[in-house]
């Protein structure tokens, strides 16, 4: 980023000092001084530093500047946005695993109980004991058979 805003600021800081004008004179002493007026009494040379950019190219550059910040902004913005699509998914994906398994659990449970040799009921609306004959007992064996090789790895 500092390669691209570097540069800009460095033309747009000294572009204004580029229309002042700059004196180089010699003291008594023989020192050589710069400075932006000619000191009075004194020999001094006026520097040419150039000329100012013009105003369209101030404007170009600062249209550069402008569109590789919002280039920029873009691409950040992408890249959350990518980032935050794929947390959810990963999250969904870990739900849908936890969900998975706590079916296969559950129905390996069920399994077990049928599978005794014991009497199986549950317990209807009105809170009675309702049994399952051979029949019903062997149907719900397959269904939960079928819950453990869909739900289980």
């Amino acid at each position: 980023m500092w390669k691209l805003v570097l540069p800009a600021l460095f033309f747009l800081l000294f572009s204004g000092a580029t229309g002042a004008q700059v004196y180089k004179w010699t003291d008594a002493q023989g020192r050589v001084h710069y400075g932006d007026c000619a000191p009075p009494r004194c020999d001094s040379t006026e520097i040419d530093l150039g000329t100012r950019p013009s105003q369209e190219r101030l404007d170009q550059a600062r249209e550069q500047f402008e569109s590789q910040r919002e280039e920029r902004q873009r691409r950040e913005y992408n890249r959350r946005h990518l980032e935050q699509t794929e947390r959810l998914q990963r999250q969904e994906q870990q739900r849908h695993a936890a969900e998975r398994r706590n079916r296969c659990q559950m129905a390996r449970s069920d399994l077990r109980r049928l599978e005794m040799q014991r009497a199986v009921y549950y317990t209807d609306e009105q809170g009675k004991r309702v049994y399952l004959d051979d029949e019903e007992r062997t149907r719900y064996m397959q269904q939960t058979r079928e819950e453990i090789r869909r739900s289980c790895d």
